[in-house]
């Protein structure tokens, strides 16, 4: 096996280990992470860095409906 082909087949193993980003759980976490991200937030008195989390939360509230 030459030294690139060798090369791109080790990426692949290494990336099939990653966490599928369009998994359930993944979109779950990262919608709890925006609406920690966005309580605090709105709780320090940001409400416009608050919408700005709030919105990155709806938009994986939308991918675990899909």
């Amino acid at each position: 096996m030459g030294a690139a082909k060798a090369l791109r087949h080790a990426s692949v193993r290494r990336g099939a280990r990653q966490p599928d980003p369009n998994s359930f759980a993944n979109n779950q976490r990262r919608y709890e992470h925006f609406m920690s991200l966005a309580r605090n937030a709105a709780s320090s008195g940001d409400l416009i860095e608050a919408e700005n989390f709030y919105q990155h939360a709806k938009h994986y509230l939308r991918k675990m409906q899909d």
